[in-house]
């Protein structure tokens, strides 16, 4: 059992100290194990020493914080300053070396105030320390909870600081009175890259250029950018190369053009039921490759007949919803005029993590319009150019007919003026 230590007032202004033996008192609560996270709690301090006078206390119960991996020491301190509290726990005991790099970054502690608690205000300093020599203030904060009759609560319970990775800490009250918290939480910004969304689309085979190979139709708009066979409920392994062919150019003419097989992709595909498990390949990461039609020759493929899978990111287009949905979107028109704009333009003042959270528009079923319509549409197109060609074709008639007519004129006024010229130069002189 620890020994109870002795308290003097100080000076003015000198800070108060209380130093326990190596024990722990038998009437103190059992302190709380170390978590993953450094977690900080803390006991409301005593009444201080009247003035000019000095008494026995027991060992204040332990306050600070201590990051995991710190050993379970039993000496504490306490110190208050008369213009503010600071509450620390220290453990001289060394625990086990934990890396840097394994010790969480932490941005953050949330403070959870005790039950019967109404209303507090403070202003709380953090300090963090991995060696508890040399301390450095994270941060601070004003810790407000206000809890109105009928139990609503208005807090402002965080303290926010720069990410840092910690062995101890403590808290410095500059303004209100140390509290014991039921709870402070430690935050830690934790970032992990999600697969990005695909698309998928299942192709069905067709018979190949050759016996051991299978052709399958896809849409040419597809940028393919994973590949995948699926076998159905066989059992298979099977090596496979992936790819397309390419028309080549007649050497002469009269002759017909031949096919070139280009390789994209060549794997093992498999599927494997063991101890009623299924283990089967997934896609292979190729290239973006648009395509109208895919190949697969493998020995034997023929008889497996394998579906083909294609999976791609899919573009993003946002619109401004003006109008009662539902709203169309018509492609497919060769002769249409582009109207993509900037995202800017389209929603300015957006960043991108808000278009992000925008609402997602779900496509329906593609209808096809009637042909009636298209070629109306073509007909009304075809009409304006050939106004306009017949407009332009005038304009140049007009214009070629002004310049006939005054080169008519220039020569009626030049023509009398050589005459009379001709004529003075005929007429004999008199002598």
């Amino acid at each position: 059992m620890g020994r109870p230590a002795r308290v003097r007032r100080p000076r003015r202004g000198a800070a108060v100290h209380a130093a326990g033996g190596a024990g722990q008192a038998p009437d103190q609560p059992p302190q709380p194990a170390a978590e993953d996270l450094p977690a900080v709690q803390f006991r409301r301090p005593g009444a201080a020493a009247g003035p000019g006078r000095a008494h026995r206390r027991r060992r204040p119960p332990a306050v600070g914080a201590r990051a995991a991996g710190a050993g379970g020491g039993r000496n504490r301190r306490r110190r208050r300053r008369r213009r503010g509290a600071t509450a620390e726990r220290a453990d001289p005991r060394p625990g086990p070396s934990v890396p840097a790099e394994a010790a969480p970054l932490i941005d953050a502690l949330r403070f959870t105030p005790p039950a019967e608690l109404r209303e507090y205000n403070a202003q709380v300093w953090l300090d963090t320390s991995d060696d508890l020599k040399r301390w450095d203030t994270a941060g601070a904060t004003e810790l407000n909870w206000l809890v109105s009759r009928d139990a609503q609560t208005l807090a402002n319970d965080k303290l926010e600081f720069t990410p840092r990775r910690f062995r101890y800490a403590r808290l410095r009250w500059q303004s209100g009175v140390p509290l014991q918290f039921a709870g402070i939480v430690a935050e830690q910004l934790l970032q992990s890259e999600a697969p990005p969304y695909r698309d998928q689309l299942r192709l069905q085979p067709a018979p190949g250029r050759q016996a051991d190979e299978l052709v399958y139709a896809a849409p040419l708009a597809v940028p393919a950018g994973q590949v995948g066979l699926d076998f159905g409920a066989q059992t298979v392994v099977l090596p496979v190369t992936l790819g397309g062919y390419r028309e080549l150019p007649p050497r002469q003419l009269g002759q017909a053009g031949s096919w070139l097989f280009e390789p994209v992709a060549s794997a093992t595909f498999y599927r494997i039921v063991q101890n009623g498990q299924v283990r089967a390949s997934g896609e292979l990461d190729i290239e973006p490759r648009h395509a109208a039609q895919w190949a697969a020759r493998g020995q034997g493929i023929g008889g497996l007949r394998p579906v083909l899978r294609l999976a791609w990111e899919p573009a993003t287009l946002v619109f401004l919803a003006s109008g009662a949905p539902p709203y169309s979107l018509a492609v497919g028109r060769d002769k249409a005029v582009a109207a993509a704009r900037a995202l800017g333009q389209v929603a300015p003042g957006f960043s991108a993590a808000e278009v992000q959270t925008l609402e997602t528009a779900s496509a329906g079923p593609a209808q096809q319009r009637h042909a009636g319509a298209d070629a109306a549409a073509d007909d009304a197109l075809a009409q304006a150019g050939a106004a306009a060609r017949q407009r332009l074709w005038v304009l140049w008639g007009v214009l070629l007919l002004g310049v006939a007519v005054l080169g008519l004129m220039v020569w009626r006024l030049v023509k009398p003026a050589a005459s009379k010229v001709e004529a003075a130069d005929s007429k004999p002189s008199a002598g």
